[in-house]
């Protein structure tokens, strides 16, 4: 899990702002520069911008601002009892710079001991794209252990 949390979120003007934020784009936007001058030079604008679909009209998101919001505020609903029901591995990854304070980090693990942490030196809450390297490597090594693990499992 990379930049998440099952705390949920009180707030519901999160999901209605976002909602808001996707539905105010001025679509179709005319080409890559136009969307680029609208949405900025975060590090999410690229994978927004990659998977904008051209139109006869010009470029438009492939997903409904309405929908975007919704989905978002289903993941703010709190997850306590499932995420204390796991019985899998699990590897918690946090970005230096995310969204998530080190209270909340903690309660994750204190309410789930058995998962592991791990605190990137660098990234946001977009670490998939703005610490992709070091995201890529922990998920590496989480997964080749996995494995190992599983080998040794199955050859009992």
């Amino acid at each position: 899990m990379l930049e998440g949390h099952v705390s949920g979120s009180d707030d519901p003007r999160e999901a209605a702002g976002l909602g808001a934020y996707f539905a105010s784009w001025p679509v179709p936007f005319r080409d890559e520069a136009a969307a680029r001058e609208f949405l900025g030079d975060d590090a999410i604008v690229d994978a927004w911008v990659a998977d904008l679909q051209s139109t006869d009209d010009g470029l438009v998101p492939r997903f409904d601002a309405a929908v975007m919001q919704r989905t978002i505020e289903a993941v703010h609903e709190p997850r306590w009892d499932e995420w204390e029901a796991l019985q899998v591995p699990t590897l918690a990854i946090f970005a230096k710079h995310g969204m998530f304070s080190d209270a909340d980090k903690d309660e994750l693990i204190r309410r789930r001991p058995e998962t592991v942490r791990v605190d990137l030196s660098g990234g946001s809450h977009d670490a998939h794209l703005d610490a992709f390297d070091e995201w890529i490597d922990v998920l590496r090594r989480w997964l080749s252990r996995d494995q190992a693990s599983d080998t040794r499992t199955s050859v009992r």
